[in-house]
């Protein structure tokens, strides 16, 4: 009977630990996507042109297919450079006070961080950059 106890504490110790290695991965995998995106949006945020070619666009929101008009070029080949190899990100431009939805039908393990985008002459002008990676 004590054999019995003592072989299920082992099973269970031997469980735990595994999923608590698995746990440890994913939050760092977490961690690593959220610095990369954040690094990203960063550099967005302070590059003047490229700012103000966000500030400029309508109508909101602009999906990711839509990057490719010449005041967005600059951004979605900023983003694409910056991503590492290990992720696929996308970008959705919005207002500030609107949701900002990831355009994927696929809603699991998508890592999303969002910047705001504002003129420094005009305060009125306000725009959401959200990017959205998955790891491939």
């Amino acid at each position: 009977m004590i054999e019995v106890v003592i072989a299920l504490l082992l099973i269970t110790g031997v469980l735990l630990l595994l999923a608590s290695r698995d746990f440890v991965k994913k939050e760092s995998i977490s961690m690593t996507v959220y610095e990369q995106e954040a690094l990203i949006l960063r550099e967005i945020q302070l590059n003047n042109s490229l700012r103000q070619g966000i500030l400029t666009l309508s109508p909101l929101p602009i999906e990711w297919n839509d990057f490719d008009s010449p005041d967005l070029t600059p951004v979605k080949e900023k983003i694409e450079k910056r991503t590492p190899t290990n992720l696929v990100c996308e970008a959705k431009i919005c207002f500030m006070n609107q949701t900002c939805e990831s355009p994927s039908s696929n809603k699991e393990n998508i890592y999303s961080q969002s910047a705001a985008i504002t003129s420094t002459n005009n305060l009125q002008d306000f725009r959401q950059l959200k990017l959205f990676c998955v790891v491939k």
